[in-house]
């Protein structure tokens, strides 16, 4: 399946490519007067349909892949593991295209490479589909499902996630996923209005900016992913990210008025022209990179939630992943169009995501004293019953 879908992608880019040079003639539908709102409009309607299959197909890699490469026992130290490659890869791409393919290559064969590497990744699936067994073994395939539904209760009580019924929990961690991506991709998009002038506003400055986010991601996910299923209180965990990427952001808009100041200061030192650029995006990397680790550190989690609250890995990854992403477009929207309308100061847009965002860590937080107020209370009662017993002299 993941093979089918990477070469989907690549049939996809080499089919389309040359129809996005005659798009023009969209212009001619709403006249040469339209206003600004309908050729943005235009220009998303246009792009949602010629990207909406090519990005379904690479919306589901993700989930496929946790089917053979995660187990509900390590679901967070798995999910923070591929999560992080994916976004490295991710990295990696958004770098290698805006520095070198399309600088050297063009647009058109840049997108050319990219289908030969997604027929390459096809072909390499389908090898090791043939060269490896079967991951899952027969008898974990006739498992009694009593007893899953068994592990799944037990697992839910002590990762503290009992708190809520199941299908509340997955409603809840749903809603915060969406609020995730709704959050970092309204910052992502102010942050580039903001810093975007420092980096020379070209592609390269656009790439060098999306990289040192994805970065930051991906090493989020990668420290969080050995602490996952050793927690104990799941919520409180998501809570304590969501809090600290709340400081983050606090931290990240008290620095950007600073950037052009240490940057002169640096150039002045000798750093000389040449490694300028250079200088730049390694100080807005170092800017960006608190608040987006815990971008990161927060999608493995709410993974592991959902899991944890539906008994399977791979659609509780599509779903969280489907929420994130669903959050992410409004946020993009909200960010570059209707925020901008509404409250117009970025820096006030900014901070309006950390009130979002302690929100978001206040009502995990509540849910997660709610659960340490429960197991007190269990505790308690347990005592209680013992001692009971004991003076009747049951025990």
């Amino acid at each position: 399946i993941y093979g089918i879908l990477e070469l989907g992608v690549a049939i996809y880019a080499i089919l389309v490519t040359p129809m996005l040079y005659r798009m023009d003639f969209l212009y001619g539908l709403v006249g040469v007067d339209a206003g600004v709102g309908t050729l943005t409009a235009l220009r998303f309607l246009a792009a949602t349909v010629l990207l909406f299959l090519p990005t379904v197909c690479m919306g589901a890699t993700l989930p496929v892949l946790t089917i053979p490469l995660v187990s509900m026992e390590r679901t967070g130290e798995g999910v923070g593991l591929l999560y992080f490659v994916n976004t490295l890869g991710a990295v990696v791409g958004s770098a290698v295209a805006g520095f070198a393919l399309i600088r050297f290559l063009g647009l058109q064969s840049s997108l050319y490479v990219a289908a030969c590497l997604g027929v390459s990744v096809m072909l390499g699936a389908f090898l090791l589909q043939r060269a490896l067994p079967d991951s899952v073994p027969e008898e974990a395939k006739q498992k009694d499902d009593k007893e899953s539904d068994e592990e799944l209760q037990q697992a839910s009580f002590v990762t503290g996630l009992d708190v809520v019924s199941p299908r509340m929990g997955f409603t809840l961690i749903m809603i915060a996923a969406a609020m995730c991506g709704y959050i970092s991709l309204v910052n992502e998009v102010v942050w580039t209005r903001m810093l975007g002038f420092l980096l020379d506003g070209t592609v390269y400055g656009f790439s060098a900016l999306l990289a040192s986010f994805l970065l930051g991601i991906a090493l989020g996910s990668l420290f969080i992913s050995p602490f996952i299923d050793s927690s104990r209180d799941l919520w409180g965990l998501f809570a304590k990210i969501q809090l600290m990427a709340a400081l983050g952001c606090i931290f990240t808009i008290l620095m950007i008025p600073l950037v052009p100041a240490l940057v002169d200061a640096f150039i002045g030192a000798g750093t000389g022209v040449e490694g300028g650029f250079a200088l730049k995006v390694g100080i807005v990397f170092l800017i960006i990179l608190v608040p987006t680790l815990f971008f990161g550190a927060a999608f493995p989690v709410c993974v592991t939630i959902a899991a944890r609250y539906r008994g399977m890995i791979a659609s509780s990854m599509g779903s969280v992943y489907a929420a994130n992403t669903v959050g992410s477009i409004l946020g993009s929207i909200s960010g570059g169009i209707v925020l901008l309308m509404l409250i117009k100061d970025l820096n006030t847009i900014l901070l309006s995501m950390v009130f979002l965002s302690l929100l978001v860590a206040l009502a995990a937080g509540g849910l997660s004293t709610y659960n340490q107020i429960q197991r007190i209370g269990a505790a308690v009662r347990g005592a209680r019953q013992m001692a009971w017993q004991k003076g009747l002299g049951l025990v």
